[in-house]
């Protein structure tokens, strides 16, 4: 996974098990847990996928495991919750933070493309921050469907980077900056406005869909945008400058207490008719 100033390169999460970076990588996905209103609407996902009727539950892209762990404490007795990821080194850690719990869970390696389990396998399927970053999300969500029995319940909560939000003195190298992020940095930075037109696609039913604006705190910016634009400098896009300076006055919002950015995200759950 290249890595520049210390931040993950966030469209490289396939690389998770080349070593380079995985540290990194590990920290970025923690640093989700700093954000509360990505929390709450983590918790509002778990709910819509009515897991107290549950028997088994799969998490699509479980990366260390955190939701497959909480989707388990929310399974009636003898429930179990799975998680798939297509990195051995998530897995791996995944099944190291639940050992000792006691709970009835599963991680295993595989694609999200194409899942290996049985058609009907689970009552509810669920992924995060997965879609914006696979070559064939509606792939992805064939699959999901394909696993999810009839009458179970479907959720993805994910991003919209096409319009991420922050104050900056300098608008036009801030709109420079964000809409190259867009363009780039991801592989689908629109997905969170078309997950509701791909869940109907998908033939799924009761399709909800809910925007929830998470504001961001600068050092999770600096973590999402820092690669980004090192990568825009050695393009040649920005001059190196330019870019300290755009860090700069970032760096003096912090400081007097008037920073603010934020992300769009897209809460959609569904039922598999």
């Amino acid at each position: 996974m290249p890595v520049t100033d210390g931040h993950p390169e966030l469209s490289r999460f396939s690389s998770a098990d080349s070593g380079t970076g995985q540290g990194t990588l590990v920290a970025f996905l923690e640093a989700h847990k700093t954000l509360p209103r990505l929390m709450s609407a983590k918790s509002a996902m778990l709910g819509e996928l009515r897991l107290e009727h549950a028997r088994s539950v799969l998490d699509v892209g479980c990366g260390l495991g955190d939701d497959v762990i909480l989707m388990a404490r929310r399974l009636p007795p003898g429930g179990k919750a799975t998680g798939v990821d297509a990195s051995y080194a998530m897995t791996s850690q995944a099944e190291r933070r639940a050992r000792g719990l006691g709970l009835n869970v599963c991680f295993q390696t595989g694609d999200a493309a194409s899942l290996p389990f049985a058609d009907g396998s689970f009552d509810a399927c669920r992924a995060e921050r997965l879609l914006i970053h696979v070559p064939g999300p509606q792939r992805v969500i064939a699959e999901m469907t394909r696993v999810t029995r009839p009458g179970g319940r479907i959720a993805a909560l994910e991003p919209d980077v096409g319009d991420v939000v922050v104050d900056h003195p300098d608008r036009d190298l801030t709109r420079v900056i964000v809409r190259a992020f867009a363009d780039g940095a991801v592989a689908h930075s629109w997905i969170g406005r078309q997950l509701p037109r791909l869940f109907r696609q998908a033939g799924l039913a009761e399709v909800s869909a809910c925007p929830v604006t998470v504001p961001v705190h600068p050092g999770f910016f600096r973590m999402m945008f820092g690669n980004h634009v090192s990568r825009l400098v050695a393009d040649g896009t920005l001059t190196g400058g330019q870019a300290s300076r755009w860090w700069s006055q970032l760096d003096e919002l912090a400081d007097s207490g008037g920073f603010l950015a934020a992300v769009l995200f897209f809460l959609v759950a569904a039922t598999r008719p």
